[in-house]
């Protein structure tokens, strides 16, 4: 292995790296690091001697995953397979569902695999690079359907090749919104989930601009039915924007532009979302407690000379609101003939001041703060978002104290007395039945002690009260003795 691969494997978030040339006693050490061996290794080589090695870092029924695939054929203990010493496993590909642990293990750890994109017509190179053993991380072509005027027509690769790609899909992190952990802390933000909209409005004489912005922080976008599909995001998209513009002039409303500004276009164009998730008070000069999410993805215009665009959403901590507050009947839409009404209002009056627009985001959680191009010439759509899921102690509801209205009193000395009698009856009548049933073969009611007794008590009580009830009758004493 050089000195780059195992400074790239480092940066990747690698814990500990080995040169197998110069670090004869590896296995050794992977043992006294993982304790008795590793319960899994992977296999992302060619080499059979890598191979050949890799059990012996394994512990007890450890998972052997062959992963590189060389040129001659693997040879395995038969003894340490039948002994279930080791499990020999395949793959090189997955689902985002088969893979949610290894996407949650690799965010908790901060390992980031770097991948190199290629155009189609770039194939070719990009197998040249990978011969040369020169290439570092994983490689992907971006699967257009366009081509540029300096490029010819490529004949399309052999489809075997694509087997390259598999792992690089492996590779693509999506944004879990109920499993969100970061610094050891998570945060679900599953709630938040459906589309949410908020509104920039600019007064751009003649016409009023007003760009929605749509946001679900946890799926895609869907498809709005009865909607043009020019004048929506593609599919993959997690935040939208359209800018229509009102002439109130001819009373005519039109959609200016669309712009895709975060999502997940890997497959579309090449552009993963790559969710960026950190905590508040992790940033410099800043003590608010609550998350910032950015989301990457989107370009405008769709050319090579269009700007990509980002995100950014700060959920700020606020223990009163859900974040859901103004969206539950989002009705804030205005139609030409009331911005007309507007633009005929500013156009009566004879002082230079822009009319007073509507505030469409009234009393919603999520406000809209900027969208501009930012570093890079990147568009930036800057957004905050108040709720209690950002709280770091959100999943700990606090504890209400007891009103002078809903107190309730605990149970006193005589509830317990009553209880610790009726306890102790139980244990006495369940001791005793057993004790006769193993001493005498005692059954039926001849089990219950002092069955006699028991089966008396009605007399017993019915005599009692009975002599009760003459000495409360007779008129006086008689000395102990009874009239006759």
């Amino acid at each position: 292995l050089s000195a780059d691969a195992l400074t790239e494997a480092t940066a990747s978030g690698a814990d500990h790296v080995f040169n197998l040339k110069i670090d004869v006693d590896y296995i050794k050490r992977v043992r006294e690091i993982t304790g008795k061996g590793c319960h899994a290794a992977i296999n992302v080589t060619n080499s059979v001697p890598a191979y050949s090695s890799t059990p012996q870092l394994l512990r007890m029924n450890g998972v052997l995953m062959v992963t590189g695939i060389p040129q001659g054929p693997l040879q395995f203990q038969a003894m340490d397979i039948s002994m279930n010493r080791i499990r020999v496993r395949g793959s090189n590909n997955g689902t985002t569902p088969r893979l949610e642990k290894c996407v949650e293990f690799s965010h908790e750890h901060g390992i980031r695999p770097r991948v190199t994109q290629f155009r189609l017509d770039e194939f070719e190179e990009m197998l040249k690079l990978m011969e040369s053993g020169k290439h570092k991380g994983r490689r992907a072509p971006l699967p257009t359907t366009y081509t540029h005027s300096n490029h010819k027509p490529t004949k399309m690769p052999n489809p075997w090749h694509s087997l390259l790609l598999l792992p690089a899909c492996v590779a693509a992190v999506t944004l879990d919104c109920k499993h969100i952990r970061i610094d050891k802390k998570d945060f679900d933000l599953s709630a938040l989930g459906g589309p949410k909209t908020i509104h920039e409005q600019r007064w751009l004489p003649p016409s009023i601009s007003n760009t929605t912005f749509t946001i679900d922080l946890c799926s895609p976008l869907k498809k709005l039915k009865g909607v043009d599909s020019k004048e929506q995001c593609p599919s993959g998209t997690r935040v939208c924007g359209v800018e229509e513009r009102y002439n109130p002039i001819d009373g005519v409303k039109e959609v200016i532009e669309v712009r895709p500004i975060a999502g997940e276009f890997s497959t579309s164009h090449g552009r993963a979302m790559d969710p960026e998730v950190t905590r508040l008070k992790e940033s410099s000069n800043t003590d608010l407690e609550g998350l910032r999410i950015e989301l990457r993805g989107g370009k405008f215009p769709e050319t090579r000379s269009g700007d990509l665009q980002k995100a950014i959403v700060e959920l700020l901590c606020d223990r009163e609101l859900t974040g859901n507050e103004g969206f539950e009947e989002d009705g804030a839409v205005m139609d030409a003939a009331s911005y007309g009404r507007m633009g005929r209002r500013a156009d009566g009056d004879n002082d230079d001041d822009e009319p007073e627009l509507p505030d469409l985001d009234k009393g919603k959680s999520l406000q809209f703060v900027s969208y501009k191009s930012e570093k890079d010439d990147v568009g930036v759509l800057r957004l905050t978002w108040k709720t209690k899921y950002a709280c770091e102690s959100a999943e700990k509801e606090p504890v209400k104290e007891p009103t002078e209205g809903n107190k309730t009193a605990g149970w006193g000395f005589f509830t317990w007395f009553i209880i610790v009698v009726f306890l102790l009856i139980a244990a006495y009548i369940i001791f005793g039945s057993w004790l006769n049933y193993s001493r005498y073969g005692a059954r039926g009611w001849d089990l219950i002690p002092h069955g006699d007794t028991l089966r008396d008590m009605p007399y017993l009580v019915k005599e009692w009260v009975g002599g009760v009830a003459d000495r409360m009758k007779s008129g006086g004493s008689r000395g102990g003795y009874s009239a006759v």
